[in-house]
């Protein structure tokens, strides 16, 4: 006899799975993969854009009538993001499909404040982004396009927030020849080792987010050189949202100390860790060494605690040679990392004096645990700021330390530590935002005729 063909019949076979008993369209294991297909591709194979942005600028964003989404090809520009477990497609006007791997919010600076993009798609293979006129309008915002400028109307009144280039609109933001934000443009100053001219909130940042009122712009112009600041549209004080972030604490309550008479008179030391995130290099813990008179700070980024001693060694070698003077005492708090027994040997043979703190009183080592927080803080704004991930860490302290190398106090007789140091007044002309977008320059014996003379990269330090 032949095979059955009604529904369900014993001999059918199925040219799906290949089992016996029923057909292809009423096969189990094709509906569920089916299914499955369905759900990975939701959403997908749908949007088309009349430009993906490979001719645009890495950082610009192309206000594009032919994208239903937003989207953004760098990592670092999102505020919030969330990876996605499947691929989304995106069809582009060649017919080729690019995918997105993410979601979340980007928060742009604009030259009227901040423009906030919810919902956009994270897709690596564009090199610029895509601001969709449809969500625009979908937030409830009307676009108009004239002859070199792109206008958005809502409540609260009309202004352009874009400007035509060639054949493409491009949203206006902040003087791309200030760093306005990290890896946005190429930091040209770097590039050049040019004195880049800078705006009061760039300078800001550039010097770790210290304080920059107009008193405080005063002195420290005053102390350095290479501080050109460009001309202010106003004077009114602005409140920083990453200082509010990384700089909250209690008032201080202790009193003042002795100072010191000379260099490496009395160094205070001071270990903090461990950390929850390790350092690239696997680090959990960084030691400091002040010294008292002027407030230069050595700093070691450590393993583990155990490894004090030859920070120390390392920082007391480098410290007596290039001051030509011998550390006298050493202060610290009373971890067994400063008072274990070859660390005691070592003072003793060095003829340093070791004042250690009481137990449960970490202020009378004040110094150090200020400068620590001082430090700390510093080092959050700057990876805040960056949008770097926690793991970089380490460079922002040593980042944060290189700073306060250049600035006065006036704790320190108005004197910055490099010109306790040296005798020179710093200049800091080469300081950039931390986290900007640099180009390193290739050397002939390193790359052929046709290669690239520089690379990309990311600030994160100065040698």
């Amino acid at each position: 006899m032949g095979a059955l063909r009604g529904a369900g019949g014993t001999e059918t076979r199925c040219f799906y799975c290949g089992k016996m008993g029923h057909w292809k369209k009423d096969c189990f294991k094709k509906k569920s993969e089916d299914a499955q297909q369905s759900h990975q591709n939701k959403g997908g194979d749908f949007t088309f854009m009349a430009n993906t942005g490979r001719s645009g600028q890495g950082g610009s964003w192309i206000i594009d009538s032919g994208a239903s989404q937003h989207l953004c090809g760098e990592r670092s520009q999102f505020i919030t993001y969330q990876s996605t477990s499947y691929q989304r497609k995106f069809t582009i006007a060649d017919g080729s499909k690019i995918a997105a791997i993410g979601i979340g919010d980007v928060k742009l600076r604009i030259l009227r404040g901040f423009v906030m993009l919810p919902k956009v798609w994270h897709v690596p293979e564009i090199e610029g982004n895509l601001l969709s006129v449809s969500r625009i309008i979908h937030c409830g915002y009307s676009l108009k396009f004239k002859e070199d400028q792109c206008y958005v109307s809502s409540g609260m009144g009309q202004f352009a927030i874009g400007e035509r280039r060639e054949r493409l609109y491009y949203l206006k933001q902040a003087d791309s020849t200030i760093e306005r934000s990290p890896r946005e443009s190429a930091n040209l100053g770097v590039i050049t080792n040019q004195v880049a001219r800078a705006s009061m909130e760039t300078w800001h940042r550039r010097l770790g987010h210290r304080s920059l009122n107009k008193a405080a712009v005063q002195y420290i112009s005053s102390h350095v050189r290479q501080m050109d600041i460009l001309p202010a549209r106003e004077s009114k004080d602005q409140i920083c949202d990453m200082c509010a972030k990384g700089r909250q604490h209690k008032e201080s309550t202790t009193g003042t100390r002795e100072k010191a008479q000379e260099i490496l008179e009395v160094v205070h030391s001071d270990i903090c860790g461990p950390m929850r995130v390790t350092t690239l290099n696997g680090q959990r813990y960084f030691i400091t060494f002040i010294d008292r008179m002027s407030g230069w700070v050595g700093i070691a980024l450590l393993h583990r605690k155990s490894d004090a001693m030859t920070a120390f060694k390392r920082y007391q070698s480098r410290a007596e040679q290039s001051s030509g003077k011998k550390i006298q005492a050493l202060r610290s708090d009373g971890g067994g990392e400063y008072t274990c027994r070859e660390f005691a040997e070592h003072l003793k043979l060095e003829g340093i004096k070791h004042i250690d703190s009481p137990p449960y009183n970490p202020q009378q080592n004040g110094l150090a645990e200020r400068m620590n927080r001082t430090i700390m803080e510093t080092a959050r704004c700057l990876l805040g700021d960056s949008k770097l991930g926690k793991e970089f860490w380490g460079y922002a302290l040593v980042t944060a330390i290189h700073i306060h190398y250049q600035l006065p106090s006036r704790s320190h007789d108005n004197r910055s530590p490099i010109e306790y140091w040296t005798g020179k007044v710093p200049g800091i002309g080469h300081l950039r935002v931390f986290g900007s977008t640099a180009g390193v320059y290739i050397s002939k014996e390193n790359r052929q005729k046709l290669d690239s003379k520089a690379v990309k990269c990311i600030l994160v330090g100065y040698e």
